[in-house]
């Protein structure tokens, strides 16, 4: 049967699309993503299709937001996300009715309408720590069709419609910019050899790399969060530029160590050899709930 493509959104950098793909009449919609390898874009690929409405798709590059209606959702619908390099789809079980999802480094922003109430406002969520944020607070005028960024400092700015001119009938727009509450650790890193996303390492496959950041000071040695540093595999362009890692170390058993001389954690990542020819996300997640990422080739 046909299916109607509509809906789609491109990550910051360009090379990921994703969209719905619907049969007729806008049912049983779907999210798919096509991934450009050089000048090259690949199948489609399907990354959620329940039976139920999955609508209104986002990416940042890592991750692909959307809403769906399907049954179990508290209230007729909630905001969902997974990687875009294949794991897990994780449900914000949030009161009420949510949608029209947008991303940008790991922050959503979307709108939100408790039971019971007249009007949307909008939230913003961010994934590394869990945490949900209220940005608008208005019980008689609908915050809707928001976008999110991230500025170099860190702060969040969201942007949005809202239908608070009543006699005329008319639309505003709005913006606010604010930063989100600071984690318990104060991170700085990657330190090289590694350089953090957006930068991508070259590495020989196989070979043991250190993985070097801050925490501002001793925190010991139980800082990550159960199941971490740990590594995916990403799409990869081989024509997108890379530093290549040339510091190794003696292939060992994988482990943490921190130095007070230069206030540095140093984690050593083993690589299989099997990776040879991919890319992968190194993703370090600390137990504050922070996540740092770290994104390689691998020769």
């Amino acid at each position: 049967m046909p299916r109607l493509d509509v809906s789609p959104a491109v990550s910051p950098f360009g090379d990921v699309v994703v969209w719905e793909s619907c049969e007729a009449g806008f049912v049983h919609c779907g999210i798919q993503q096509s991934v450009r390898s050089g000048d090259t874009w690949g199948a489609a690929q399907l990354l959620s299709g329940t039976g139920s409405g999955e609508r209104n798709p986002d990416t940042d590059g890592l991750i692909v937001t959307y809403d769906s209606n399907r049954l179990g959702t508290l209230g007729g619908g909630d905001i969902f996300h997974q990687p875009l390099s294949g794991g897990t789809e994780t449900q914000l079980e949030i009161d009420g009715i949510q949608r029209n999802p947008s991303i940008t480094g790991g922050i959503i922003a979307f709108e939100s309408k408790p039971l019971g109430a007249v009007a949307w406002d909008l939230f913003v969520y961010e994934l590394s720590t869990n945490r949900l944020f209220q940005v608008t607070a208005t019980p008689f005028t609908n915050e809707i069709l928001s976008d999110v960024t991230t500025l170099d400092n860190g702060d969040v700015r969201v942007v949005w419609a809202a239908d608070d001119d009543f006699f005329s009938g008319e639309h505003n727009i709005y913006a606010r910019t604010f930063a989100l509450p600071a984690t318990a650790y104060a991170f700085v890193g990657f330190f090289q050899p590694v350089d953090a996303l957006p930068t991508l390492n070259i590495a020989t496959a196989g070979s043991a790399i250190p993985v070097k950041f801050s925490l501002g000071g001793d925190q010991g040695l139980a800082i990550f969060a159960a199941g971490f540093p740990a590594s995916s595999p990403i799409p990869c362009d081989a024509d997108e530029p890379g530093v290549s890692i040339e510091e190794t170390v003696t292939a060992g058993g994988s482990g943490l160590r921190y130095d007070a001389t230069t206030d540095e954690y140093s984690y050593i990542w083993k690589t299989d050899k099997g990776w040879k020819g991919s890319c992968r996300m190194l993703v370090v997640q600390l137990n504050d709930g922070s996540m740092h990422y770290a994104k390689f080739r691998f020769r």
